[in-house]
């Protein structure tokens, strides 16, 4: 305020006083109270109101908000992508500092959306109403609405991509589906009509196969509903082939160009391949096993299992050289393995019931196969079965044919046995044996035996 303002305001004051002291100087005189208060006081107070409000600062009113434009553009795809749209957002806001929210009604009772420039796709071509409402952080909104139309793409001749199995291919499962991917979304009925073959157990006419499609109708997968079947070596490996014909038609009405033809094999089941064991890698063990201490007997054409009059154990390891299997057999294709050992002599005493544990006659162990016997490798123990009057015994070995099979390259393509009782001895001064046939190459009769089943490529 400046120093000229000031002085007329002063003096204002002191002017605007006068009459109020007249009005006391009044009041000695016999004039009523009540009169100055109305005539002089009340004018007084207004104007020293007004003085003090001279002096404080004003604030102007803020300035009324500005609802949005709701704004935007719309972009139809085309080709195969043709019911695809993409909206691209232009509404604005004069309002410095507001937020904008967005709610998008694509006109086919779907889902709205809340993105900021969204993409959408129609399940059918048509013409559609977009509705886009803007809101900005005050509540206040607008509208706008666009109609948009979307088609079905060009018709594109369908083509078959891929197919599985691959045609040629060879060892296949008899669980195998016959998979069909197209490059079109296909009509299912012409091209389920469209499936032929004339093997055993695909044929479309003898209702052999159900018929499953993916959700875009482009992949086909025709299951046989019984398994196939595996040709029994040495005959060829079974071939299944069927065909897709220019029946077939995409979902847009266009045919397949041309028949599509194709074959696959099966597995060959391979029956009572045999491995005898082998000579020189066949060994006997007696000693102590408990305490550790053991001899490793070399090869002969015999070797005794139970215990000697010592009490010392006996026991009988086998080997088999399992090299002669394809190489393409997957462990899990190995079907049977059964280990066969016979007797070479009756036995002494009475190992089957003294060295036994409750129906155990005889035990077979699977090793892990080394270059030395170490009875910490010992697998977990089959029972094997026996006759009592010794001519023959048999154990199932498939877990432990599987484990050697899959480690052949450490292995040598070798899987090992040890025979014995489940006892490890009797009483003392007492021998309990029985002795069996080692893998003398000359006794292919009485040599152990591994016979194997399994499946393979060809």
């Amino acid at each position: 305020m400046s120093q000229q303002t000031q002085s007329h305001r002063t003096e204002s004051t002191h002017t605007a006083a006068r009459p109020f002291a007249r009005a006391l100087i009044s009041h000695k005189e016999g004039h009523t109270m009540n009169k100055t208060l109305k005539t002089v006081l009340v004018p007084a107070l207004l104007l020293s109101a007004a003085l003090s409000l001279a002096g404080c600062s004003t604030t102007t009113p803020p300035a009324a908000n500005t609802a949005p434009v709701a704004n935007f553009t719309v972009t139809p795809a085309s080709g195969p992508a043709a019911l695809n749209v993409t909206a691209t957002n232009t509404s604005s806001d004069a309002d410095a500092g507001d937020t904008l929210t967005y709610d998008w009604d694509w006109g086919d009772s779907t889902p709205h959306s809340s993105a900021a420039s969204p993409s959408h796709t129609y399940a059918a071509a048509g013409t559609y109403t977009l509705t886009l409402k803007t809101t900005d952080s005050h509540a206040a909104s607008s509208t706008k609405t666009a109609s948009v139309t979307v088609t079905v793409a060009a018709s594109t001749t369908p083509t078959i991509l891929s197919v599985t199995p691959t045609t040629g291919t060879l060892g296949n499962a008899d669980t195998t589906s016959m998979v069909v991917t197209f490059s079109e979304p296909m009509d299912t009925v012409s091209t389920q009509a469209a499936y032929n073959s004339a093997s055993v157990g695909i044929r479309q006419a003898y209702g052999e196969v159900t018929y499953s499609w993916s959700p875009d109708h482009k992949v086909l997968t025709v299951i046989p509903n019984t398994p196939l079947n595996y040709a029994l070596a040495p005959a060829a490996a079974q071939t299944y082939s069927y065909f897709i014909s220019t029946a077939a038609k995409s979902a847009a009405g266009v045919f397949l160009a041309s028949q599509y033809n194709t074959s696959f094999s099966t597995h060959v089941k391979h029956l009572n391949e045999v491995h005898y064991s082998d000579f020189s890698r066949d060994a006997g063990i007696s000693g102590g096993f408990l305490a550790g201490i053991y001899t490793v007997m070399p090869p002969a054409l015999s070797m005794t299992i139970g215990d000697d009059a010592l009490n010392s154990t006996q026991a009988a390891y086998l080997t088999f050289d399992l090299s002669s299997l394809p190489a393409s057999v997957q462990s899990a294709n190995i079907l049977a393995a059964d280990l066969k050992v016979k007797p070479f002599a009756a036995p002494t005493n009475a190992p089957y019931t003294t060295l036994n544990i409750g129906p155990k006659k005889l035990t077979v162990q699977g090793l892990v196969y080394g270059n030395t016997v170490d009875l910490s490798e010992l697998l977990p123990m089959n029972e094997l079965a026996s006759n009592l009057d010794g001519t023959l015994m048999n154990a199932d070995v498939l877990g432990e044919v599987k484990t050697d099979w899959a480690a052949r390259a450490a292995q040598n393509n070798l899987s090992q046995y040890q025979l014995r009782f489940a006892n490890i001895t009797a009483a003392p001064f007492v021998a309990n044996q029985a002795t069996i046939f080692s893998g003398d190459p000359a006794n292919t009769t009485n040599r152990p035996k591994l016979t194997l089943t399994y499946l393979a490529d060809n």
